[in-house]
């Protein structure tokens, strides 16, 4: 078993080695960059498996590639983030004082400081907060950017004030539910709503978003995140000064993930029990 664990601990550490040499390399040689003035697909740029180049900077105004769609309750808008938020209403506490009002997650049952009991019903089954996103182009152009840049890069978090809610279609109203054009209705029983859920949407207005300047990976006729090359930026960048930031972190990843290596190949060699 010894013997198994220690060529673990060595196959481990060099392969830390491998990838150490890798971050130092990205520092000495970083990843050469095409700038596409206009944000359209140019096959030469593709990642072809020559190692050609295939790392692209695209700048301008953030625009969807198409709809994104909710198919489980096919909701559709021209947006690159779509918010589906469903709320139940609920007693909760504020501080000490009991409250009712609309949550996005499931209240357990509580107690106020009087010892009076606040039971909330079962959130609906099936039904929850989703967000859903689409790829998009840049200034309208016809290389489409995957939609993970938007979780990994542009962090849309930070833009909640650029949401805004939709009108939705009557037609797509829910079985039990309620039409009320910017939101379908369940209502509970009895006067206190408690029990009542609600479905929305809100779409990211990218129209309010700032210029942004990207860098990925061009492969496959559309632009991927490469974790380790890909940038997002606000405002329009310079792309000497981007190339700068490969210089910045390299060095100490390198060194750090070398050392990591070297341990596991000294653990794997040296080590007497384990």
């Amino acid at each position: 078993m010894n013997k198994i664990v220690r060529g673990i601990c060595v196959a481990f550490g060099v392969a830390l080695f491998g990838a150490s040499y890798y971050l130092y390399n990205n520092f000495v040689n970083p990843p050469k960059i095409v700038h596409v003035t206009d944000n359209n697909y140019h096959r030469e740029y593709s990642d072809d498996g020559s190692g050609s180049v295939n790392m692209v900077m695209l700048q301008g105004k953030i625009t969807p590639w198409e709809k994104t769609t909710d198919d489980q309750f096919g909701i559709s808008f021209k947006t690159p983030v779509l918010q589906r938020k469903v709320e139940m209403y609920q007693f909760f506490l504020e501080g000490d004082k009991p409250m009712m009002g609309w949550k996005d997650t499931y209240i357990k049952s509580f107690k106020d400081k009087n010892g009076r009991e606040f039971k909330n019903p079962a959130f609906p089954k099936g039904l929850s907060s989703k967000a859903f996103t689409q790829d998009f182009t840049i200034n309208n152009g016809n290389l489409p950017i995957l939609s993970n840049f938007l979780t990994k890069g542009l962090g849309y978090d930070k833009y909640k004030d650029k949401f805004v809610y939709i009108n939705l279609p009557e037609a797509a109203t829910p079985k039990g539910f309620e039409y009320k054009k910017n939101h379908y209705l369940k209502p509970a029983e009895g006067k206190s709503k408690i029990g009542s859920v609600r479905i929305y949407y809100k779409a990211l207005n990218y129209n309010k978003l700032p210029e942004v300047t990207l860098i990925g990976q061009q492969t496959k006729g559309a632009v991927k995140w490469h974790s380790l090359d890909s940038r997002f930026y606000e405002g329009i960048k310079d792309l000497e000064e981007i190339k700068k930031t490969y210089t910045t972190d390299a060095p100490h990843a390198a060194l750090g993930v070398a050392c990591f290596g070297a341990f596991f190949v000294l653990l794997g060699l040296f080590k007497a029990d384990v």
